[in-house]
């Protein structure tokens, strides 16, 4: 996440939401270091409970699982620009269960007032 306050980031999209307003925000998870020195930094992780937690404010949240464990491990490593072996990670998957585990890429939000 490219923000140093992400319950202030929250806060204003709630208070600029009209009531019955949606937004949808994508955070990742698993991901390697990306900050750019002197542009923005890379401060937060989010689990699904800090997304839960997050979604509290609003009347309704629907909170969504990006990438399984294996496709996100694949998706970091150079193999990761090989669409059949990523489509094959994520196979993998949702036949182990990955995909709905708690080693995601990240996650889609979709939140209303």
């Amino acid at each position: 996440m490219h923000m140093p306050d992400t319950q202030q980031a929250i806060n204003e999209i709630y208070r600029v939401l009209k009531p019955g307003g949606y937004c949808f925000i994508y955070v990742p998870f698993l991901y390697y270091y990306h900050a750019e020195k002197g542009y923005y930094g890379d401060y937060w992780r989010f689990t699904k409970d800090t997304m839960e937690m997050l979604a509290e404010p609003f009347a309704q949240s629907e909170i969504g699982s990006v990438f399984g464990a294996i496709e996100t491990w694949i998706k970091i490593t150079p193999l990761g620009h090989i669409r059949v072996i990523k489509k094959i990670a994520n196979i993998l998957d949702r036949l182990t269960g990955k995909l709905n585990s708690n080693q995601v890429s990240g996650y889609n939000m979709f939140l209303i007032k």
